[in-house]
């Protein structure tokens, strides 16, 4: 009779390699934005790039065998780059890269600054004020007439760089006062800057 014959095979297998770039990023300036929620499956290696698209400019600083140990610092002064993180196993799933994206946000703060005084020779005409001097992102700006000698008030452009004040009183030294309202990821700012317009009769 014949013999029996037999042969072996081995399987080998592991769990696959994991990424977790954490959740998205905001902020108002241009500090370094740690990857602090960050994570990947060890062993394994990894990468951070900036992926191309977006707005702005930045780089990835940091060290250490932990992606949380890094983070995005920008260049420009305010833009959005979606970050990727790329896992790769190690051994039997040596092979295998996984990614995981997170998206990066910042705006430039918020400054405004007048020319104080303004003066004019022109009695009760109207007085175009010297724009503001505007820099960050913002959603509204508000000037207001706020007090002074003399009457007067702005009666357009209260919400550009430039309004227009009209005068009621042949002299006169008004303040006024404009003031943003921040936007994106700086919208809990609100700078504002008073400056004074001076008048008299010719």
């Amino acid at each position: 009779p014949c013999s029996d014959d037999t042969d072996e095979m081995t399987f080998t297998w592991a769990s696959g390699p994991t990424s977790n770039a954490g959740p998205d990023i905001g902020q108002c300036g241009t500090s370094n934005m740690t990857f602090s929620g960050a994570s990947a499956s060890s062993p394994s290696t990894f990468t951070w790039t900036v992926l191309g698209g977006g707005t702005g400019s930045g780089t990835i600083v940091g060290s250490g065998s932990v992606p949380s140990n890094y983070s995005f610092s920008p260049i420009s002064a305010s833009g959005q780059k979606t970050v990727r993180l790329s896992v790769t196993g190690s051994g039997t799933c040596g092979s295998t890269t996984v990614t995981d994206d997170v998206v990066v946000t910042w705006d430039e703060p918020l400054t405004v600054s007048t020319t104080s005084p303004q003066n004019s020779c022109t009695g009760q005409a109207n007085i175009n004020v010297t724009p503001a001097t505007i820099n960050g992102t913002y959603s509204s700006i508000n000037w207001s007439a706020v007090s002074g000698d003399g009457t007067g008030s702005i009666t357009a452009g209260g919400s550009t760089a430039s309004p227009t004040f009209e005068p009621t009183t042949d002299a006169g030294d008004y303040f006024l006062t404009i003031t943003l309202t921040g936007g994106g990821e700086c919208a809990s700012t609100n700078p504002s800057s008073t400056m004074s317009v001076v008048w008299e009769t010719p």
